[in-house]
C-alpha cells in the first residue's frame, strides 16, 4: 500500500504544487500589506467646466490637446485636500496646507481673490493659479 501512495504524485506534480502554493503564499501576503500599509492617491476634485465658445465648434483631434484640456479643469478650493491644491503652479506643500488650514478655521471661501489672507499668497500668485481654480 505505500508503494502505491508514493506513486501517486509525480516529484515534477509536488513541486508544481508546492510552487503554486508559494505564489499564493506572496500574493497574499502582498495584498494585506498593501491594503494595510498603502498611501491613497491624492484626491483630486475637480469640475469640467463647460466653455461656450467651444460648445458651438466641432472638437477636432488637433483642438483637444493637453493645453485645452487644463484650461477646463477646475479644483474647487472649498473641498480639495492639500494633496490636490500642491498641484498647483507656485503651490507647495507649505501653502497647500495652509490653504486647508484657513479653511477650516474661517468656512469655505467666497472668492478665490480671499486666498489672499493666506500669508505668502498674494495677487501675483492668485494671476498665476486663478485659471485653475473655482469656489463653487
Amino acid at each position: 500500500m505505500t508503494d502505491e501512495r508514493k506513486n501517486l504524485f509525480s516529484r515534477g506534480d509536488i513541486w508544481a504544487v508546492l510552487f503554486l502554493l508559494a505564489c499564493i503564499l506572496i500574493g497574499s501576503t502582498m495584498m494585506i500589506f498593501q491594503k494595510h500599509n498603502h498611501r491613497l492617491p491624492p484626491e483630486l476634485l475637480i469640475e469640467t467646466v463647460k466653455n461656450s465658445a467651444h460648445s458651438d465648434k466641432k472638437h477636432t483631434a488637433t483642438q483637444t490637446n493637453s493645453s485645452s484640456a487644463l484650461q477646463n479643469i477646475k479644483i474647487n478650493i472649498n473641498h480639495a485636500p492639500a494633496d490636490s491644491l500642491e498641484l498647483l503652479p507656485g503651490i507647495g506643500p507649505k501653502y497647500a496646507t495652509q490653504i486647508v488650514q484657513y479653511r477650516l478655521a474661517n468656512g469655505n471661501f467666497d472668492s478665490i481673490e480671499e486666498l489672499t489672507e493666506i500669508p505668502g499668497i498674494g495677487p501675483k500668485t492668485i494671476a498665476k493659479i486663478g485659471q485653475f481654480l473655482t469656489v463653487e
